[in-house]
C-alpha cells in the first residue's frame, strides 16, 4: 500500500514539473494566427515529425522545463504541429523546412520573422526566443531604413546608423558596411569601433580592400598594436569569404 502511495505520489510530482512546461495550442493554424494577435504575440512554431529522433529529445527534455515555459508561455503563442499530417506539409513548404526539428516564429500574419534549426538546451532556447523578439521589434526601423537605402540615400551618418541596426538584428550588412567606411577619412577608419567591425566587410571591394592594405603597411610603422588588429580583421574577412 505505501508502495502504491509513493508511486502516485511521484507521478503527482512528474506531472506538475512537466505541466510547467511550454504550453502548446491545440486549434487549427487560423485560430493560432487570431490568437496572435488577440494577444498582441509572435508564435513560436514547433515543425516536427514522428520519426525525428532530435525533435522527440526537445519535446521531453526541454519544452517541459519550467524556465523554458516560463518564458515562451509569457512571450509567445506556443504552437507544434507534425510537418507530414494535416495542415503541417503546407507550414513546412511555406517556411521551407528542409530538416528536423525546425523551430520558427512568425508574427500573427504569419510572416516568417526567424528561424532554426537543431536542438537546443534550455538556455539556449530561451536565447533564440530573445533573438526572434529582438528582430521583430527592429523590424519597422529596418524595414524604414532599407527604403531609403534603395532610393538612394548614402550619407555617412545613415549608412554607420543603418549598419548597426543591420548587425544587431544578425542580417550581416557587409555591403552598406563597405559604404559606410569608403565615406571615412584615413583618420576614422583607424578608429576602435571601425576596426573592430572590419571582419565583416565584403572583400569583393576592390577600392575599400586596397585602402586597408595600404593603411595596414602605414599602421605598423607607427602603432604596430593598431596594425596587427587591423590585419587581423582583415584577414577574418578573408576567411570568412573562403569558408563561404
Amino acid at each position: 500500500m505505501r508502495r502504491i502511495f509513493f508511486t502516485i505520489v511521484i507521478l503527482l510530482f512528474s506531472w506538475n514539473v512537466f505541466s510547467q512546461g511550454i504550453q502548446f495550442e491545440t486549434s487549427s493554424w487560423k485560430e493560432v494566427l487570431q490568437k496572435a494577435k488577440q494577444e498582441n504575440k509572435l508564435i513560436f512554431v514547433d515543425l516536427y515529425t514522428t520519426w525525428c529522433g532530435p525533435c522527440k529529445k526537445m519535446a521531453a527534455e526541454t519544452f517541459p522545463q519550467q524556465v523554458v515555459g516560463d518564458y515562451f508561455n509569457k512571450n509567445f503563442v506556443n504552437y507544434k504541429i507534425d510537418a507530414e499530417k494535416g495542415e503541417g506539409p503546407e507550414l513546412a513548404g511555406k517556411y521551407e523546412v528542409s530538416a528536423y526539428p525546425t523551430l520558427v516564429f512568425v508574427n500573427a500574419a504569419g510572416e516568417l520573422v526567424y528561424k532554426f534549426m537543431g536542438v537546443r538546451t534550455a538556455d539556449k532556447l530561451i536565447a533564440e526566443g530573445e533573438k526572434a523578439v529582438r528582430l521583430y521589434a527592429l523590424a519597422p526601423r529596418i524595414a524604414a531604413m532599407e527604403k531609403e537605402y534603395e532610393q538612394g540615400k548614402r550619407g555617412k551618418v545613415f549608412l554607420g546608423e543603418y549598419y548597426a541596426l543591420l548587425k544587431e538584428s544578425g542580417a550581416g550588412g557587409g555591403i552598406v558596411l563597405n559604404e559606410y567606411l569608403k565615406c571615412l577619412s584615413d583618420e576614422e577608419l583607424l578608429l576602435e569601433e571601425n576596426v573592430s567591425n572590419m571582419g565583416n566587410i565584403s572583400i569583393f571591394d576592390p577600392v575599400l580592400f586596397d585602402r586597408l592594405v595600404k593603411s595596414i603597411k602605414k599602421v605598423k610603422g607607427e602603432n604596430e598594436k593598431l596594425g596587427n588588429r587591423l590585419n587581423t580583421s582583415v584577414m577574418k574577412s578573408l576567411s570568412a569569404c573562403f569558408a563561404t
